[in-house]
């Protein structure tokens, strides 16, 4: 059952950024969806997908389409970039 975040369990932004690092540096391969990380780090996709552009726009992480072969938009994988 998830935990509820309140001000005593919120962490600051920094520490959630590098544990998203770790997690993006421990499944190296074709990278992670936000759906992905959302449940290994406890986060809403949305949160995990705003501390993903910060990560992004530091040139820290990168971004990248999975290739599909079906019509519909294509899940954002991410990866750490060392």
């Amino acid at each position: 059952m998830p935990v509820a975040r309140t001000s005593a369990t919120r962490r600051p932004p920094g520490e959630r950024r590098a544990e998203l690092l770790r997690l993006l540096e421990e499944h190296e391969g074709d990278g992670l969806a936000i759906a992905e990380l959302a449940p290994l780090c406890g986060l809403h996709p949305n949160t995990v997908r705003a501390h993903l552009e910060v990560l992004v726009d530091e040139g820290r992480a990168q971004r990248r389409p999975d290739p599909r072969h079906v019509p519909g938009r294509p899940r954002e994988l991410y990866r750490a970039t060392g």
